[in-house]
C-alpha cells in the first residue's frame, strides 16, 4: 500500500503498475493457498513455512467459526470469490489513497459491491457477517493478510451509510412529488 502512496505523490511508477503489482501479489497468495490445499488433498507434505502460515490462519478462523461453519463459508471455499475480494480490497484502498471520501458516488459503488460480496462470502448469514467483522477488528494478523485495515472498514461503513442516505433522500423527494415507491421499480 505504501507503493500506492508513493505513486500518488508523483513517483516514477504509474499508479496502474503499482496496483497491478499488488493484484499480482494477491493472486500469488491465492495460488499458494490452492497449491497447499492440493498438496494436502494429494497426501503430499507441504513446505514447513506454508504449513505454519496455514495453521496460523486456520487457528485464527477457528476462534470465530466452527469447522462445520468454515466448510459452509463461501469466503473460505470459493476461489473466484477470494480473487474478487483481492481486487475489491485493492480498488478500495486505491480510492482511499487518491482522496476519495465516503460521500463520493464512486465510494458508494465500491461500498455496495463490498456489502454484496460480504453477503455472498458469508452465505448471507448475519451471524457469520458479525463474526467476520469482529475477527477483522480483533486480529491484526488477519488485517495484515487481507489488506482490510480498520480505516478501510470505517471508510466502507461510512460510504454504505451515505449511499443509503442518498437513496432515502431521492426516494423521499419522489414520494413528495407524488411518485409512490412501488412506481420506482
Amino acid at each position: 500500500m505504501a507503493d500506492i502512496d508513493t505513486a500518488l505523490s508523483g513517483s516514477q511508477q504509474p499508479l496502474a503498475e503499482v496496483v497491478d503489482r499488488q493484484i499480482a501479489q494477491i493472486d500469488h497468495e491465492l495460488r499458494k493457498g490452492q497449491q497447499l490445499r492440493t498438496q494436502l488433498a494429494d497426501g503430499e507434505s507441504p513446505d514447513l513455512a506454508d504449513w505454519l502460515d496455514t495453521l496460523e490462519l486456520m487457528t485464527t478462523y477457528e476462534k470465530y467459526f466452527s469447522p462445520e461453519e468454515l466448510k459452509a463459508l463461501p469466503l473460505n471455499t470459493d476461489k473466484d470469490l477470494q480473487a474478487e475480494w483481492g481486487t475489491l480490497i485493492t480498488a478500495t484502498q486505491a480510492a482511499m489513497d487518491s482522496g476519495a471520501t465516503p460521500e463520493d458516488a464512486d465510494a458508494h459503488i465500491l461500498a455496495l459491491r463490498w456489502m454484496k460480496m460480504v453477503g455472498h462470502g458469508t452465505g448471507n448469514k448475519s451471524a457469520f457477517k458479525t463474526r467476520l467483522r469482529v475477527m477483522n477488528q480483533n486480529e491484526p494478523e488477519m488485517r495484515k493478510r487481507s489488506g482490510i485495515t480498520l480505516e478501510m472498514m470505517e471508510f466502507v461503513e461510512k460510504a454504505v451509510a451515505n449511499a443509503g442516505l442518498v437513496l432515502f433522500c431521492a426516494l423521499s423527494g419522489r414520494a413528495r412529488n407524488g411518485t409512490h415507491a412501488s412506481q420506482l421499480r
